[in-house]
């Protein structure tokens, strides 16, 4: 990826992830965001939850993650691969985990502590939604494509 490819990318990932950041802050109930403070509640417009707004950041993480991740493991098509695979299979990991038999199996096995209750939280609090496996993988073609597509051709940087 060329110089200018890559600050095009950069800027594109971060965008991309203040955006799914914004329905974060705006739509999600403080008490299901993870270091949101509840006096937060006063910014969020009511009514909250849209479509879009449910099933974005899904796309959003992956995306991001997997584009800067690809540009820091270097231009090789087995790194970009690897970004992407591995973000997506993050990101699908966990909302797996918010089946609710998977939830409560894996939230009785966490041990205490903040950030293991956090992640036992957010488990058996998520809602398992078919749309955000959709939106996940989208997410993960989405960054591999737009790799792929402004890399500088072979020989040239």
């Amino acid at each position: 990826m060329g110089d200018a490819n890559k600050l095009w990318a950069s800027i594109l990932a971060v965008s991309v992830f203040a955006v799914g950041s914004a329905v974060y802050l705006l739509e999600r109930p403080v008490d299901t965001v993870f270091l949101l403070p509840s006096w937060w509640e006063v910014f969020q417009p009511q009514p909250r939850s849209s479509w879009l707004g449910q099933h974005l950041p899904g796309f959003a993480h992956v995306f991001s993650f997997s584009l800067l991740t690809a540009m820091a493991l270097g231009s090789s098509r087995k790194a970009l691969l690897w970004a992407c695979l591995f973000w997506t299979t993050v990101n699908l990991v966990f909302e797996l985990g918010q089946i609710n038999f998977i939830a409560m199996t894996v939230s009785g096995q966490l041990a205490d502590g903040p950030v293991l209750n956090q992640l036992a939280s957010y488990l058996v609090a998520g809602t398992f939604d078919p749309v955000d496996i959709i939106f996940i993988l989208a997410g993960g073609l989405s960054a591999w494509l737009t790799v792929v597509l402004t890399r500088a051709p072979e020989g040239r940087t």
